[in-house]
């Protein structure tokens, strides 16, 4: 004798709509995504400027500042080369 499976109802709605047919991998991109990618993008891009310049990161920089009790330097010193 087979046992009858029953699905709440939630679940039985959701596999009768039309629109639950398409796969998520195929789901229009929302704004909240384009906005995620571009503020990614970006951050890609100007780290490694920032960090060329910088030794900490703004928010690394205060913290580091109040975890010591006085300000770090925050510019990364130039150094001199040496004669060959």
């Amino acid at each position: 004798m087979a046992k009858e499976i029953t699905l709440p109802l939630a679940i039985q709605d959701s596999l009768n709509d039309k629109e639950a047919e398409a796969p998520a991998a195929f789901a229009p991109v929302t704004n909240r995504e384009r906005i995620v990618s571009i503020v990614w993008l970006f951050l890609l891009i100007a780290s490694p400027i920032w960090l060329r310049h910088f030794r900490f990161g703004p928010m690394e920089w205060v913290w580091r500042s109040l975890t010591y009790w006085r300000k770090q330097l925050m510019k990364i010193a130039v150094q001199e080369q040496s004669q060959q």
